[in-house]
């Protein structure tokens, strides 16, 4: 059940986009095409005041509706829609097939109790296979403490840069006593898990769980069967960082610059074609613009706001009565023109310096095996339990990528220049695979900085 129902209408939603891009059906691609037209539509006038839609005569709500409209439209018309929603012919037993010796793998469920009728008291439940046993469950019972108490302290050790002597006992120990002797684990996330990054967990020895073990974020454990659709094996990368923003109240990130230019220089090396866009070129159009490059690196400011009650009328330009009801409007990446001034209204023009959630989710990445999003909070959102994080994580998956590496917390300039040189060159020269060289730049980098704000701001998820 859990395989069949898991990031369901994330896994639809990709599914439908792929095939109709991929059909020979014009009318079809033509029907896409308007839906994607009307929802950019949206993402301008969502800036737009009352006053201001009523004085050019736009009906917000009836541009909601047609975008709704066409939705349903290409869902009838998909041959993949009907399919999308038949139940995975893949259990467990399937999954436990592909696993290897010394390895494991846990999903991880949030669900509210159930006590003759639903309760508000969330648990916890971890699902683990291992090869040659069965399926183990360890259930726990305190999930309104994760989700608040524990989650809040958790951010707070990492934040201060102080010892965590609870999170590991919370969130991981009840779990782990279930891998003794794995090397690697696969895990699946849900709920608040999102928001964590296992590896930066304390163990009670002093030691972090990446130094014991080799955790892989997987959004679900039939992926673990699944094969992927062939991604094209193109040398190509487009690099995006230090950008020109239209205000002195947004930090400039000249190490941004020096992270391309050195990611740039090991990818030329290695023959990729690479498209470096810098300064003025990082625009929000440049990214808008490209089409599928094996490999997409943004380095720039990243947002999530998570309460705009107390905010101004807009969040970066989006009208709150629109944001507050869609974390796709509450996410985005600063690009270049971009200006915090909230009277703004930054979505007048195609090209505004501020990339939205809800406008990547359009971007033409079906063919691209890795978006790395090295800036602050990409990998926050909205959590819904069983589809994952709305967000930035949510919109370039949709987009299509492969692959995503981004960050939980805001992170430090010169940390993330060392992490993503060092995996870069793991990864590209080294020829290790992206989760390992991944791990590695990490456990490297925790030579420099032992502190977890430093070395475990980033998390990669496939």
């Amino acid at each position: 059940y859990r395989f069949s129902t898991k990031g369901l209408l994330l896994s639809s939603t990709t599914k439908i986009k792929n095939d109709i891009l991929k059909s020979d059906d014009v009318s079809l691609i033509k029907l896409y095409g308007q839906w994607t037209d009307t929802k950019k539509e949206l993402a301008t006038y969502y800036s737009y005041t009352k006053d201001e839609l009523a004085e050019q005569k736009i009906d917000l709500k009836k541009l909601e509706l047609d975008a709704n409209a066409l939705e349903k439209m290409l869902s009838e018309r998909s041959s993949s829609f009907s399919k999308s929603f038949v139940a995975i012919d893949i259990n467990y037993e399937d999954a436990i097939a592909k696993i290897g010796i010394g390895e494991g793998a846990v999903e991880i469920v949030h669900y509210p109790y159930f006590e003759n009728v639903l309760t508000q008291k969330m648990k916890y439940a971890a699902l683990i296979l291992t090869k040659g046993n069965a399926v183990k469950l360890v259930v726990l019972d305190n999930g309104n403490e994760l989700d608040t108490k524990y989650y809040k302290s958790y951010k707070n050790s990492i934040r201060l840069k102080i010892a965590d002597e609870t999170s590991y006992k919370q969130f991981w120990k009840p779990i782990e006593s279930s891998l003794i002797g794995l090397n690697k684990v696969y895990v699946s996330l849900d709920g608040v898990y999102n928001q964590l990054n296992l590896n930066t967990l304390r163990l009670e020895d002093g030691k972090y769980l990446i130094e014991n073990r080799n955790l892989q974020i997987l959004g679900n454990l039939s992926d673990l069967v699944k094969t992927n659709s062939a991604k094209r094996q193109s040398k190509s990368a487009t690099l995006i960082g230090f950008p020109t923003y239209n205000s002195a109240t947004i930090a400039s990130l000249p190490g941004t610059a020096k992270e391309v230019s050195q990611i740039g220089s090991v990818l030329k090396s290695n023959q990729y074609l690479v498209n470096i866009l810098m300064e003025n070129e990082a625009s929000e159009n440049k990214i808008k613009a490209v089409k599928s490059p094996y490999i997409l690196h943004i380095a720039t400011h990243g947002y999530f706001k998570d309460d705009i009650s107390a905010t101004s009328s807009n969040v970066f330009g989006v009208q709150v009565e629109h944001a507050e009801n869609n974390p796709l409007l509450r996410s985005g990446l600063l690009l270049a023109g971009a200006s915090d001034e909230v009277n703004q209204n930054v979505f007048t023009t195609d090209d505004n310096g501020i990339l939205t959630a809800y406008e990547a989710l359009n971007l033409s990445l079906e063919e691209t095996e890795l978006v790395v999003l090295s800036a602050c909070e990409t990998g926050k959102g909205d959590i819904k339990s069983g589809e994952g994080v709305y967000g930035l994580q949510r919109a370039f998956t949709v987009a299509g990528t492969n692959q995503l590496i981004m960050s939980l917390w805001k992170v430090d300039d010169a940390a993330t220049q060392a992490l993503m040189s060092s995996f870069y060159n793991n990864w590209i020269v080294k020829k290790f695979t992206v989760d390992d060289a991944f791990r590695k730049a990490q456990l490297d980098l925790m030579k420099i900085y032992k502190d977890p704000y430093y070395w475990g701001a980033f998390v990669h998820v496939k």
